[in-house]
């Protein structure tokens, strides 16, 4: 990036060493800010006075405002830092230690060639911070033997985070990383990126757009990870039978608190090894989303697994791993659902649940957050479910995507096994305005904080917006701090400006910011039609 004040400016340099010398103090980073955007170093000014006003954080709504602009890749506790130029030029011009304020670095190899991407990977050693502690490296290309070899010049030792993704996610680079980082506690791997079709959102992800194939043996009996390791997180792997013993074998030697298997390609024994593995000794949290759980010790036909020994699991999610109501209870019964507190259910075929889960396995009373959402659960199946209770805990319950209608919302309304309940998502269940007088004619909504009934459409005439208008200037309302409503925006504006309107400040204002973000996306796509036409308009017709 040319032209950038931050590169052989003599003002940039004195400020810069400014805050070295006194990391923790921000009157000298919201100096720099200022010189930044007295400068034309706008983006990064606003990103700098974000991270000041939000230390320690990372601003999801800054990577979504900035994430395509030159120079900016990904933020990392309040800063943004790419792959580029601008940080070529900086490894270059300062060798010296660069923001020693921020924590981590974000690198990307997108759009970059193989020679960029090299000379910003044997960079890292010169442009590394003692500060640092992140490192996350997506869309690399390069031969993961350059990385293994910039590694082992031992600048990585103070990394407690790391993120790989492509061929830096492969055995060897992972073999260099836990033998030269050994301050690492969360490794997160990634096999594939996605160069053409985006990932669907629901389900296993699609074979054959993945630039990368996920290697097949990653993990050997006998590997060991580094002291402190904590979490670990593989997407798009085939772990094969001896793999996934290597990974639970290492992973309980260092007594793993977190895994994360997502979108894993898993061999029929995996259930049966991970049953009988003693990592459950200390994981708090199991993730497999997308994994397809083998199915052949999960029927009836087959012997049940054997129940887990010693079970410390606080959050587990089984997301889309074409689990039916058969096959979640048996792993009750194995005790997989005995212990955590935050489940996650979400896009299984659980429409045929029977009387075999309980809420003895299941320990509802103990269980804070659940979600059901995209199961194919109807008002009847509902009412099994809460029957399970009473849910003296639960405070968060996903339910959208199901086929509830009003009888579902009549079920849910009294809220008697549901006492802690305070967020509730009812998006696309098939409400209408009868099943919003259930709900406003109930006890569960002066409990709640967070209603939402998006998806669910006007219904007929007016009864939609007349039934809305009745549960705004209801009473039992006035405690709830998110209301997500959709429809006609104009209308909605008109309705929570009445004085009748029982929303609270919260609430109406967060509203009508949805409101105003759904118009700008509008605005947005009404402007970028428009464009097209004009470009298809100035081209004209195509010769053959």
């Amino acid at each position: 990036m040319q032209g950038s004040p931050l590169v052989a400016n003599p003002d940039a340099v004195a400020l810069l060493d400014s805050s070295r010398a006194e990391p923790g103090e921000t009157l000298a980073r919201g100096i720099f800010a200022d010189w930044l955007g007295e400068n034309g170093a706008l983006l990064l000014a606003s990103l700098l006075k974000q991270s000041l006003r939000n230390p320690g954080q990372i601003h999801h709504a800054t990577t979504r405002q900035f994430g395509g602009a030159p120079g900016i890749r990904h933020a990392v506790d309040g800063w943004f830092l790419g792959g580029n130029r601008e940080l070529h030029a900086l490894g270059q011009n300062q060798p010296a230690p660069f923001l020693p304020w921020v924590s981590g670095l974000h690198l990307s190899g997108r759009g970059l060639g193989p020679e960029a991407q090299s000379a910003i990977l044997q960079a890292l050693p010169s442009l590394w911070s003692p500060s640092w502690r992140i490192l996350s490296l997506s869309d690399f290309s390069v031969a993961p033997k350059l990385f293994v070899s910039v590694l082992e010049r031992g600048w990585a030792r103070q990394i407690t985070h790391m993120r790989l993704g492509g061929p830096l996610a492969g055995s060897l680079a992972l073999e260099a990383v836990c033998q030269h980082a050994q301050a690492l506690q969360t490794l997160e791997l990634q096999s594939a990126w996605w160069r053409h079709d985006p990932p669907p959102r629901y389900g296993p992800r699609p074979h054959g757009i993945n630039q990368f194939q996920p290697p097949l043996d990653l993990f050997q009996t006998g590997f060991h990870f580094p002291e402190k390791f904590k979490r670990l997180s593989l997407e798009n792997y085939s772990l094969a039978g001896k793999s996934l013993a290597g990974l639970l074998d290492a992973a309980s030697r260092r007594d793993l608190r977190h895994l994360h298997l997502n979108q894993c390609h898993l061999p029929t024994e995996a259930l049966v090894v991970i049953n009988q593995s003693s990592i459950w000794r200390s994981l708090e949290t199991l993730n497999f989303i997308g994994c397809r759980l083998p199915k052949q010790h999960l029927s009836k036909n087959e012997a049940s697994l054997s129940p887990i020994p010693c079970n410390r699991l606080r959050g587990l999610t089984l997301r889309a791993c074409s689990l039916t109501g058969e096959s979640l209870v048996r792993l009750a019964d194995s005790g997989w659902l005995a212990g955590p507190v935050r489940i996650d259910l979400s896009q299984n075929k659980l429409e045929q649940l029977n009387d075999g889960l309980t809420g003895q396995t299941l320990r509802s009373g103990e269980v804070e957050s659940l979600n059901l959402a995209h199961c194919g659960i109807n008002a009847k199946q509902l009412e099994h479910w809460l029957n399970l209770g009473p849910w003296e805990r639960l405070g968060q319950w996903n339910l959208s995507a199901n086929p509830l209608g009003d009888s579902g919302a009549k079920t849910l309304a009294p809220g008697t096994l549901t006492p802690s309940l305070v967020s509730l998502d009812l998006t696309a269940t098939g409400l209408t305005s009868l099943g919003l007088q259930y709900l406003a004619a109930g006890a569960l909504l002066p409990r709640a904080q967070k209603i939402h009934l998006k998806g669910n459409g006007l219904g007929e005439g007016e009864a939609w917006p007349q039934s809305l208008r009745d549960l705004l200037r209801h009473p039992a309302i006035g405690q709830i701090q998110q209301v997500r409503l959709d429809g006609i925006d104009d209308w909605i504006e008109t309705e929570i400006s009445h004085p009748e309107c029982r929303l609270n400040a919260i609430a109406r204002k967060d509203l009508l910011h949805l409101v105003a973000t759904r118009r700008q996306a509008r605005r947005r796509q009404e402007a970028g039609e428009e464009l097209q036409g004009r470009s298809r308009q100035s081209t004209g017709p195509q010769l053959s």
